[in-house]
Order: structure tokens, then C-alpha cells, then sequence
């Protein structure tokens, strides 16, 4: 495959060429893993998108047309779309943290009256020899 051109590689990709999808990694694999993490700024979710972006891609073949445009173009827009399902993704667990503390915090904040009260009861017996127990 080394000399193949960009648009048999295309086809060849299309049509089910595995030998196409070794090559179309080798030639834009680094850029679609630049293009992510520039995005994302995380290495690790990087490569994982760049995993998603040839396996949707090489699963999903059948959308590809070599006619409508270059295999390295289909690739930079599903690498946009595997991007911004990341970023989604990601906003939705932070989300989900930020949801769990507040109710966290949201909690222990109603149990202040019982621990304030059990706080008192475990000062009572000092205050009892002043005169200001509470417990009986």
C-alpha cells in the first residue's frame, strides 16, 4: 500500500479492504490523535478517540462515497463527531459529580440539628456539674 493514492486508498477503504484501513491509520492516525487532543487536552481520552474514530469509521464504510469527497476529509468529520461526544460525555459526568456532592453536602447539612444536639449531649455531663445538662 505504500504508494497507493489517497483516492484508491478511499476506495479501497469503501469497499471493504482491510489493508486500506492499516494504511488510512498509518497516514492520518497522528493527526487525528493531534486534532483530539487539542480538543480535549487528555492524552488518554485522545487515544481513545482516535480508537473510536477508525473503528465507527471502518464499521460505518458503507457511508462513506469516495465520489463526495476524500477518505482524510470523512475522517476529520467523524473525528469532529467522536470529539464532541467526548466533550459531551465528559460535561455530563462533571455534571453528575457536582449533582452528588451538592446533594452530599446538601444532606449533611440537614443532619447538623441531630449531630448539634448529640454534640450537646456529649458536652452535658461537664455542663451537668455547672448546672446545664440536657440529658436526663
Amino acid at each position: 500500500m505504500k504508494s497507493t493514492s489517497d483516492e484508491d486508498l478511499g476506495h479501497g477503504f469503501a469497499k471493504g479492504d482491510e489493508s486500506c484501513l492499516n494504511e488510512a491509520y498509518r497516514r492520518w492516525g497522528a493527526l487525528i490523535f493531534t486534532v483530539a487532543m487539542r480538543k480535549l487536552g487528555d492524552p488518554e481520552e485522545a487515544k481513545d478517540v482516535t480508537q473510536q474514530v477508525f473503528v465507527g469509521a471502518w464499521r460505518g464504510r458503507e457511508n462513506y462515497d469516495p465520489q463526495r469527497g476524500s477518505l482524510k476529509t470523512w475522517l476529520m468529520g467523524v473525528t469532529h463527531k467522536k470529539v464532541a461526544d467526548q466533550l459531551t460525555r465528559r460535561s455530563r459526568h462533571l455534571r453528575d459529580i457536582e449533582a452528588v456532592t451538592t446533594q452530599a453536602a446538601a444532606s449533611s447539612h440537614q443532619q447538623d440539628g441531630p449531630a448539634d444536639s448529640v454534640l450537646d449531649c456529649l458536652w452535658a455531663p461537664s455542663r451537668a456539674t455547672h448546672g446545664a445538662g440536657c440529658c436526663a
